[in-house]
């Protein structure tokens, strides 16, 4: 009996170490693929990868990310998967991730400099020259050089523009747009025209999943776009760089 029930312990307890052993395994490698594909597509400064212990949720962090070529101050990420997927050979990572995500909310903070940044150095859309964007609480301001093509021939005017940043699915928009174009207010075509040129200000695609930003908040200095996201769990499995 006594050899039984020594044996009976060492069995339970080989079973009770070998489960978190294989759950941990899990969660590293996503932790770490996770972070890799973001590092690959969004270039950022530094991220970490956060995966709880059950298994079925990442948190990331980054800092100086790129969307659509314009740094990112801060970018946060929170995902519930019905689990978390494992890198295969000879499929997308991105794609298995998209199908498992159950439930995402995210964080965006964008700073007005680095927008400006971006534009000094040229990156303006077809058309468009010298873009600055001035952000306030209450509106997102910008002014810029903007070539119209009329019947016969173009010609570069001096736009200013008022509305207010949006996030939907694909990426962040400057809507509810008011322009005026050598002192004139502009009628809706006309804006609609602009705009389209503009929009998305950031593009969303290259993120790994779909993410949720229910709200848009401006300061003098910052645009913070926000779906709540949770705090932080508490860690099974973590994965930084550098």
């Amino acid at each position: 009996m006594f050899i039984n029930i020594r044996t009976a312990a060492a069995a339970l307890l080989l079973f009770c170490c070998a489960l978190p052993a294989c759950a941990g395994e899990r969660e590293e490698s996503a932790a770490r693929d996770i972070g890799t594909l973001i590092k690959e597509e969004l270039s950022p400064e530094k991220i970490s990868v956060t995966t709880s212990p059950e298994g079925k949720r990442a948190f990331i962090e980054c800092t100086g990310a790129r969307l659509s070529g314009i740094r990112v101050e801060k970018l946060v990420l929170d995902a519930e998967f019905s689990e978390l997927p494992q890198k295969t050979a000879g499929s997308s990572y991105a794609e298995a991730l998209s199908k498992a995500v159950t439930a995402s909310r995210g964080e965006i903070r964008l700073l007005e400099s680095d927008v400006n940044d971006y534009f000094a150095k040229g990156n303006s859309p077809g058309g468009f020259r010298q873009i600055a964007f001035d952000f306030t609480p209450a509106a997102c301001n910008a002014t810029g050089k903007y070539e119209m093509q009329l019947m016969f021939f173009s010609m570069e005017v001096d736009l200013r523009a008022k509305g207010r940043l949006e996030a939907k699915k694909d990426g962040l928009y400057l809507v509810d747009t008011e322009l005026w174009a050598q002192g004139l207010k502009q009628p809706d075509k006309i804006v609609k025209e602009v705009t389209g040129r503009v929009n998305p200000i950031l593009n969303f695609l290259k993120l790994p999943f779909p993410v949720e930003l229910k709200k848009a908040e401006m300061t003098d200095k910052e645009a913070i776009l926000t779906g709540y996201p949770h705090e932080k769990p508490k860690a099974s499995c973590f994965w930084q760089y550098p």
